[in-house]
């Protein structure tokens, strides 16, 4: 079925004077009588490698699924590294945030919203900014949902340079002079990227997707998106199961749901069980007579396996980092599709937005 076109609002100037956008989609009258009390609000931040896409990119099943069951979704942009670091495009998730819960309802007053219950969902760079709201965002979000999350940047490896070596989708070096525009931390703020920049499933890139790769082969990816190269600082700021590691037993995270392919070759799913395990860890200690996995455990861990894709594997086709957004089909049609619903919206959410 067919949804109305989103409602487009700029939630937050900068203070170079760039304005960052949402669109903002509202369930139908009949979708709105699903939450008498007002409904929730999901926030999606889509994948973005911190420097690439727009929010033209996020799987519309998300505002499709979310509208039918009576949720307000608002889909996001932020400002772009390397001229915004990681500090400042997690404050556009705080902003946005606050947005959605003080000025939105004032924007849609045909809609109630409940707005203390805001749900940060995002992919890729976006799971990582909806895991760091758990961490730092007040009021808590009500829940987090992270798929393919690079959740701790400082894990071995990941800032390793691949020089002499050409990055993963080239065969020749990408030379500076091809991605320097990009790169220039002194140019104007960017808040979205041509869609075509990256193609993740041929690994095919250029402008700013070339510069994302640039930053692999030269091991950049610290400075030009951390704003540091050192490491201590960057895990006691970003690394997110080092943050629920520190949490003491009166400290709360939200219910997180963490969804990786087991397929995925660009952040790999250890970077999901990692924050799960910490998830673990941090509920054991708030409740040291609970046994693991007891029921009361709020957290959800999913490593979506190949024989849950509706693609031929034998034919090598598996699914892929941002799998919700390349190679799911629309409106719950497809067999992965509803079982992703189910999962998140039906057995994960319902329970949460309904309490």
């Amino acid at each position: 079925m067919a949804i109305p076109p989103p409602s487009t609002f700029i939630y937050k100037v900068d203070p170079s004077g760039h304005s960052i956008g949402c669109d903002v989609y509202v369930p139908s009258e009949d979708q709105a009588t699903l939450f008498p009390n007002g409904a929730p609000i999901l926030l999606f931040i889509r994948m973005s490698g911190f420097m690439c896409f727009s929010r033209s990119t996020a799987g519309p099943h998300w505002w499709q699924s979310g509208t039918k069951r009576g949720y307000v979704v608002v889909n996001l942009d932020h400002r772009l590294a390397p001229q915004t670091k990681i500090d400042g495009i997690y404050q556009d998730i705080a902003d946005a945030c606050r947005w959605a819960r003080d000025t939105l309802p004032s924007l849609i007053p045909h809609i109630a919203v409940y707005t203390s219950k805001l749900i940060v969902a995002g992919g890729s760079a976006g799971g990582h900014l909806a895991l760091l709201a758990g961490s730092y965002l007040e009021p808590k979000p009500l829940a987090i949902i992270s798929l393919y999350a690079l959740a701790d940047p400082t894990v071995e490896g990941v800032d390793a340079k691949t020089f002499p070596n050409p990055p993963r989708g080239r065969t020749q070096l990408i030379e500076l002079d091809e991605v320097e525009e990009s790169l220039d931390e002194h140019g104007p703020v960017v808040s979205a990227s041509q869609e075509d920049d990256i193609d993740l499933e041929t690994c095919s890139y250029k402008n700013r997707g070339a510069a994302m790769f640039y930053l692999a082969q030269e091991g950049l990816l610290y400075p030009k998106v951390y704003g540091t190269t050192n490491v201590q600082e960057i895990r006691e700021r970003w690394s997110v199961p080092w943050l629920i590691n520190q949490l003491g037993p009166d400290e709360d995270f939200p219910p997180t749901f963490l969804i990786h392919s087991e397929s995925d070759s660009y952040n790999h799913y250890t970077q999901s069980t990692a924050v799960y395990d910490s998830l673990v860890q941090h509920h054991q200690r708030q409740r040291p007579q609970s046994a693991p996995g007891e029921s009361s455990l709020a957290h959800k861990l999913w490593i979506v396996t190949d024989e849950e894709s509706p693609f031929d594997t034998t034919k090598g086709k598996h699914l892929e980092h941002s799998f919700d957004s390349l190679q799911m089909a629309q409106d719950e049609t497809g067999d992965l599709d509803k079982i992703f619903a189910r999962k998140v919206w039906d057995e994960f959410l319902s329970g949460l937005v309904r309490s």
